[in-house]
């Protein structure tokens, strides 16, 4: 019995193949069990005689990872997805199994479906209705049960619907863990398309995969235009992280970067002169602090880092943040730049040798005014605390209107933080009445704690707070 996984999800394989098998079905014949935390996703019950069972039988395994590395650049890597899918309201799982024709965006949702959706690597076997996504440097991994069996089937999968997150670097593990036990059990075999697939993502150039998907966010990428160091595109092609400041632009949920617009960032970071490395106190402000990132949670997740952070930095929740103050302390050099997408509010960046910057956009909608620089400087001190596990980070933060903003996990977390650590809850909920905040105090909040009105109005919300006219 093989497993591949963590708690969060896990694929175990029991060999069923006979060695001497000369097929490669035969070969990599096996039982699949599925399953997350406590849930069995390959629990099933046969509609003929009701029997229960928790894991599939003897499916010819090769099938399933051909699927796995035919797919690779789109379920690693991510494309933009169907509207449908997209909505985080409902899982794509469950939009997937609600979609009843093939018209319209149905049809969209069916071709995305197609390389995200692993019901579509059955052939002659029944696979569970589990959707995959990724999510930020997550990969999101959702499920729901089909109503009945499926054509010339008496399975019914029972799992209750749910999903969860696991990291992107995990989820390549363990689908390369399933290409390796399928190319162990089999002989190379050119004429074989499956295993001449499933050996090449095995196999493949990391650097070139890594330089395939900077032109998949770098819409005008021509190299060696794009001053990109070879150990950061194997990096990236190899995980499908984007960990280092040299594939910055990837880390965002949102929008497209131009070369000029990413070389111009490059060069500032590459030509600056900085004396004392700042990853040695951003790692010791943040240490032990993981535990309290949910991914599931982003909103929640920032608002407990940031109080816990104010408390390391022994400030009094009366008491207004510096923020450039404590960028200076952490060593963190702030510059201003102008971005050629004004949407741009601010980026930072940690590179290998631990030196970090904070740049802040001051023609962007927040970042041109004090308060909104000191939003945004708290943002980014959100992800050089935490989005930065490999010590090398480069974040866009954009933050665009209603339909793309609150998008990205991080951006959630970076903006939670931020309105708590600039503006404690406490304080607000000392200025408070009968769970009610005049418009007065309001305006009294702001201007004591030097954050804009829309802050001061945020943090009212995330306490219950009614905002009253006097």
């Amino acid at each position: 019995m093989t497993e591949f996984g963590t708690k969060d999800f896990s694929l175990t394989l029991e060999d069923r193949a006979v060695p001497s098998a000369t097929s490669t079905e035969a070969r990599t014949l096996a039982t699949i069990r599925l399953a997350s935390r406590d849930l069995i996703l390959t629990s099933w019950v046969d509609a003929a005689d009701k029997e229960s069972f928790d894991s599939l039988p003897d499916v010819p395994v090769v099938d399933l990872a051909y699927w796995f590395a035919s797919s690779w650049a789109e379920l690693v890597f991510g494309l933009t997805v169907p509207p449908a899918i997209a909505a985080r309201s409902v899982s794509p799982a469950r939009r997937w199994s609600l979609s009843s024709s093939l018209s319209g965006q149905n049809k969209a949702i069916y071709e995305w479906a197609k390389t995200h959706a692993i019901e579509f690597a059955a052939t002659d076997y029944t696979l569970p209705n589990i959707v995959f996504r990724r999510r930020d440097d997550y990969m999101e991994i959702s499920w729901d049960p089909r109503p009945g069996p499926g054509p010339g089937s008496t399975t019914i999968f029972n799992v209750r619907p749910g999903s969860t997150l696991i990291g992107i670097a995990e989820f390549v593990q363990i689908v390369r863990g399933v290409l390796a036990w399928v190319t162990e059990r089999c002989v190379s075999n050119a004429e074989d398309e499956r295993l001449r697939t499933i050996g090449s993502v095995l196999t493949q150039d990391s650097r070139a995969v890594g330089a395939l998907a900077v032109r998949r966010w770098f819409a005008d990428y021509r190299a060696p235009s794009l001053p990109i160091a070879d150990a950061d595109l194997v990096t990236l092609g190899s995980t499908g992280a984007a960990a280092s400041p040299t594939v910055m632009f990837l880390r965002s949920a949102a929008g497209v970067i131009t070369v000029g617009e990413a070389a111009k960032i490059l060069k500032l970071v590459s030509t600056k002169t900085v004396t004392e490395p700042a990853a040695k106190d951003l790692h010791a402000l943040a240490a032990g602090l993981d535990a309290h990132i949910d991914p599931e949670a982003p909103w929640d997740s920032g608002l407990q880092l940031a109080r816990t952070v104010r408390s390391r930095l022994a400030t009094k929740y009366d008491e207004p943040m510096d923020i450039e103050a404590v960028l200076a302390k952490l060593h963190v050099v702030v510059r201003e730049h102008v971005f050629s997408d004004m949407s741009i509010e601010g980026a930072c960046f940690m590179t290998t040798s631990g030196t970090a910057m904070s740049f802040y956009n001051p023609r962007g909608r927040l970042a041109r005014s004090l308060v909104g620089r000191r939003t945004t400087l708290s943002h980014e001190l959100c992800h050089l605390l935490f989005d930065a596990p490999h010590d090398a980070l480069g974040q866009l933060d954009l933050r665009v209107g209603s339909s793309i903003s609150g998008s990205s996990l991080i951006e959630m977390r970076a903006n939670a933080f931020a309105a708590e650590f600039l503006l404690p809850r406490e304080a607000v909920l000392g200025a408070s009445s009968n769970g009610r905040l005049s418009t007065a105090a309001v305006a009294e909040l702001g201007k004591r704690f030097h954050v804009s009105q829309g802050v001061v109005r945020h943090q009212a919300e995330n306490q219950e707070l009614s905002i009253a006219s006097k």
